[in-house]
C-alpha cells in the first residue's frame, strides 16, 4: 500500500511539474514528459551505437565523476607506512622550520622593541630620503651619459690626430727620401 501511495504521489508531482513547465496548449495527455525523455534517450543511443570514441568517452564519464568527487581523496588516502616515509623524508626541512620558529620566539623581545614601534613615525623621513636617493640616481645617470659622450668625442679627436700624424709622417718620409736621393746625385 505504501508503494502505491508513493507511486501516486510521484505521478502527481510529475503531472504538476509537466503543467508548470508546459503551457496548457502544449500539454497533451498522450504526450507525457517521460515518453519524450525516453524518445530522446533512444535517439541518443542510436546515434552513439557504432561509434567507438563516443562510447569510450561515455564509459570514462563515471571515472571522471569519481575523480571530481570531493570525497575521492579520503578513499585514496595513504597507508601509515607511506605517511611515515613522507614525514621522514621531510625531517630536515621540518627541523629547520622548528629551529627558525624557536629563533623567532627567542627574538620576539627585539621585534617588539621601541625602535621598531617607532618606524611609522619615521616613514615621512624615510620617504624624503628615498626621494633624495632617487634624484641622486637620476643625476648620476645623466652625468654618466655626459661622461660617455665626452669620452667618445675624445676618442674621435685622438683618432683624427693619429691619422693626421701618420699622414704627416709619411709625407716627411717621402720628402726626406727625395732629399737623400738629391744629395747622392749631387755628390
Amino acid at each position: 500500500m505504501s508503494e502505491e501511495i508513493s507511486l501516486d504521489s510521484i505521478e502527481r508531482r510529475v503531472a504538476a511539474l509537466e503543467r508548470s513547465i508546459c503551457s496548457s496548449a502544449e500539454l497533451d495527455p498522450e504526450n507525457k514528459s517521460i515518453d519524450t525523455l525516453m524518445n530522446i534517450h533512444n535517439r541518443l543511443q542510436s546515434a552513439v551505437t557504432g561509434r567507438e570514441k563516443i562510447t569510450t568517452l561515455f564509459s570514462k564519464l563515471d571515472d571522471l565523476q569519481k575523480y571530481l568527487d570531493p570525497n575521492f581523496r579520503e578513499h585514496m588516502s595513504l597507508t601509515e607506512t607511506a605517511k611515515l616515509n613522507l614525514v621522514l623524508l621531510e625531517e630536515d626541512r621540518i627541523r629547520g622550520a622548528v629551529d627558525s620558529l624557536q629563533t623567532v620566539k627567542d627574538m620576539i623581545q627585539y621585534l617588539d622593541s621601541e625602535h621598531i614601534k617607532a618606524v611609522p613615525s619615521l616613514s615621512p623621513k624615510l620617504y624624503e630620503v628615498s626621494q633624495a636617493q632617487i634624484k641622486l640616481q637620476e643625476d648620476a645617470s645623466e652625468l654618466t651619459a655626459e661622461t660617455r659622450e665626452l669620452i667618445a668625442n675624445y676618442d674621435n679627436l685622438i683618432m683624427s690626430l693619429s691619422k693626421q700624424f701618420i699622414l704627416w709622417d709619411s709625407m716627411l718620409t717621402e720628402i726626406e727620401k727625395g732629399k737623400i736621393k738629391k744629395k747622392k746625385i749631387s755628390s
